[in-house]
């Protein structure tokens, strides 16, 4: 058997070539390191170290005995690390930076539950655009992100936990809205977008996913949209839209969980039907925080629950 004090010391014997060298790295004397390489040697019953030289050599059932000894050192380390990290989590912070997606008011449930679980944690919470979000992770002063995605980032892995319709509002007494079409299965029509090849809209800021998602969409058409103003969030696009009685585009769920303008038509647009997800995004190659990985659980189950609620009703 090979105990993590056997693998410490023939590593040391290994690397320092000597009794004397590895036992002053060890900070035990040398006659009690020879002492205990023999007494390991008996055990196993075999020689690890040819001693007919100057300098030790592995035999060659050393070799195959390090090789093992380093694996379990490599294990014993990333073991004492995650129990140091778990410790320091018990205490610590979790940084979550969000956009304005679907997955916002799912994320301030999830974040009552984490809190309510862990009433020590310090959460921090705040609300950016997507690419402030993938800015900061990069710069390591958030944890994870719920943006809209896909990510521009080639530093960054991604996760979808959403998808839903992009919808186009236009004002119901607009004379295009006779012309929508009835889709299978849905309870929204779907409409050409080149329809308003000539309207002004209110969309999203230069530089946000959001906005590069419906760019996509008038490419798709052709099209060179006529912006009246760009907004920072749906919330004022929704409310420059509603004043300015002009065409706007919005995701699914918010117009589900916000209360909107009667005056307002919504419509499906593209083909195939555009879509917009949401996710979770971190840094890659560096694993979650286990309060991380908790919320990223806690949010999952709310959004099964969510779906669960809206396929019964």
């Amino acid at each position: 058997m090979i105990e993590c004090k056997d693998a410490d010391y023939v590593l040391a014997i290994a690397k320092y070539k000597t009794i004397s060298a590895a036992a002053k790295s060890l900070f035990i004397s040398q006659p009690a390191l020879t002492k205990y390489l023999k007494s390991l040697e008996q055990r196993l019953g075999v020689i690890l170290f040819d001693r007919n030289k100057k300098k030790l050599q592995p035999t060659v059932a050393g070799a195959h005995y390090l090789r093992y000894a380093s694996e379990l050192v490599t294990v014993k380390k990333r073991m004492e690390d995650e129990i140091l990290r778990v410790r320091n989590e018990e205490k610590g912070q979790l940084r979550i930076g969000f956009s304005c997606t679907g997955l916002r008011y799912i994320v301030f449930d999830a974040l009552d539950i984490l809190s309510s679980r862990h009433p020590s944690f310090e959460l921090d919470f705040m609300e950016l655009t997507s690419p402030e979000i993938e800015r900061r992770l990069i710069d390591q002063t958030i944890d994870i992100g719920m943006i809209t995605l896909p990510s521009s980032s080639l530093e960054l892995e991604s996760q979808v936990l959403f998808e839903e319709n992009l919808l186009l509002g236009v004002p119901k007494d607009h004379p295009m809205v006779m012309r929508g079409s009835t889709i299978a299965n849905s309870s929204y029509m779907w409409i050409d977008l080149s329809l308003f090849r000539d309207e002004y809209f209110v969309l999203r800021n230069k530089g946000t996913h959001f906005r590069a998602t419906t760019d996509n969409l008038f490419q798709q058409y052709n099209m060179e949209p006529k912006v009246l103003l760009s907004t920072r969030n749906h919330y004022s696009t929704v409310e420059v839209a509603k004043r300015k009685q002009i065409l706007f585009f919005i995701p699914e769920s918010f117009i589900q969980d916000q209360s909107t303008s009667e005056n307002i038509e919504y419509f499906l647009v593209g083909m195939p039907i555009a879509k917009i997800s949401s996710g979770l995004i971190y840094r890659k190659n560096m694993p979650l925080e286990i309060a991380a990985l908790e919320f990223l659980h806690i949010t999952d189950s709310l959004l099964q629950e969510r779906a669960r609620i809206n396929l019964h009703n």
